[in-house]
């Protein structure tokens, strides 16, 4: 098993057994989809906010779509993979840039 499949798997692990369905984030109720593997909520003004899993080892990034700018959380696991954005559906290959030493040397080691 390469590093990405270990930590793809234990982040499934962590979503499944993820404590709270809901987490209140500045006062706004964000309810977890596990389909989209975020929590999500929609405040007064119609604007939707979101939430990465909070219960997890796996480190996970903000992504702007290159289409629509809406935000996407991308797992370390996903590097150099393609990826839909949530909102426009549009396909791109998300890159993780970091300067950490630690995330640096995780991705070089994702493929083993």
């Amino acid at each position: 098993m390469t590093l990405r499949q270990a930590l793809k798997s234990q982040y499934e692990k962590d979503l499944e057994k993820a404590p709270l369905n809901h987490i209140n984030q500045n006062g706004l109720l964000l309810t977890l989809d596990k389909t989209e593997q975020l929590y999500k909520g929609i405040d007064n003004q119609k604007k939707e906010w979101i939430a990465a899993l909070q219960k997890t080892g796996i480190p996970i990034f903000s992504h702007s779509c290159i289409n629509c700018s809406s935000p996407n959380f991308i797992k370390i696991f996903q590097h150099d993979t393609e990826i839909k954005c949530r909102k426009c559906g549009k396909s791109q290959i998300v890159a993780i840039t970091s300067t950490s030493q630690q995330i640096q040397k995780t991705l070089g080691e994702l493929d083993g």
